[in-house]
């Protein structure tokens, strides 16, 4: 057995003591002496192992304090590279074609799904992603946050584990878009959240069309003269 494996070797095992232990989001896991001990190895090949481990998102290390169980365990940031590529304005025709084939059925199944604490949990984001709007202020995190949350109240595990590519896709706009369209934004996502509210899954897919294809048609008036 290579040396150079034996960093990834243990990485698996820490993986395997995370589930096999049913750790949680931001749950500390041992310390560096007691996984040394736990999987005899050494301290330079340990850090190896975690090092691997937060690239791909599963920790976080907090320096003086330990190594944490990460949220979107294993998921990046950015997990489809958007950051690298190139052409920005196909990135985002793209992103928003993608987004118009998942979203509304996303929607949808959230409207027959969702939880009472879950829709209360989005009313409040709503509420925080308005205020911002009112003031023509940068609503970007809330809007992340709304369509995340429509996401999970599907109560479907693969279609959560999209969130991460959602929230890089509606930044990813914001940041190429010309212009901020508050009103038009605010006014569908309270129809949304009405229509997932009331369990009306038609409306709520109509309504996410809608506001899919405003923001495809804004973004081809801006950037007309590029495509």
């Amino acid at each position: 057995m290579e040396d150079k494996s034996i960093p990834e070797l243990i990485s698996q095992k820490i993986i395997k003591m995370i589930k096999d232990s049913n750790l949680k989001v931001d749950d500390k896991l041992p310390n560096e002496k007691e996984l040394m001990e736990l999987f005899k190895v050494s301290r330079n090949s340990l850090r190896e192992a975690l090092k691997i481990l937060s690239s791909r998102n599963i920790i976080y290390i907090k320096q003086g304090s330990g190594t944490y169980v990460a949220e979107q365990t294993g998921i990046s940031e950015d997990p489809l590279g958007l950051l690298f590529i190139k052409d920005r304005k196909k990135l985002v025709k793209d992103i928003l074609d993608l987004r118009y084939i998942l979203e509304p059925e996303i929607a949808s199944l959230a409207a027959q799904n969702a939880s009472p604490a879950q829709v209360e949990e989005l009313e409040e984001i709503l509420a925080k992603m308005e205020k911002q709007i009112k003031k023509k202020n940068d609503f970007l995190e809330y809007d992340q946050e709304f369509h995340g949350l429509i996401a999970k109240m599907t109560q479907n595990i693969i279609i959560a584990k999209l969130i991460p590519i959602l929230n890089e896709t509606i930044k990813v706009f914001s940041q190429e878009a010309l212009t901020t369209e508050y009103e038009n934004t605010l006014v569908s996502h309270e129809k949304l959240f009405n229509a997932i509210k009331d369990k009306k899954s038609n409306d709520a897919k109509e309504i996410m069309t809608y506001h899919i294809l405003f923001n495809k048609e804004r973004f081809s008036k801006e950037r007309s003269d590029e495509f």
